[in-house]
């Protein structure tokens, strides 16, 4: 099909108001996506369920907050803060952590 710049025909899959693709008017079918998708070696991703993993209704003892939201010391060597994330590498998880004084911040 040759298609003229301007003439308002629009070739192969558009993507739907709701982020489904449809080619034309037709929506393909999960079956018809699967097997070629299958074939190619494509999988897709599923959204991750929420998992809480801060459980805050508990008897146990908490550190008195010492800081009480005195974020800018007046010198060096008072305050101190850190943090912990994970990185995923090719070799596997990398762990950073950072530490730094308040002050110089």
């Amino acid at each position: 099909m040759i298609c003229r710049k301007g003439s308002g025909v629009r070739l192969g899959a558009q993507p739907g108001t709701d982020g489904s693709v449809t080619v034309g008017d037709v929506r393909p079918r999960k079956e018809r996506v699967r097997k070629p998708m299958a074939q190619h070696g494509i999988r897709a991703r599923h959204k991750r369920k929420y998992i809480a993993t801060t459980d805050s209704n508990h008897d146990l003892p908490v550190a008195a907050n010492l800081l009480e939201r005195n974020f800018s010391p007046t010198a060096p060597n008072q305050v101190w803060t850190s943090d912990i994330t994970y990185v995923a590498t090719a070799e596997g998880w990398l762990y950073l952590a950072v530490i730094i004084d308040l002050f110089s911040r």
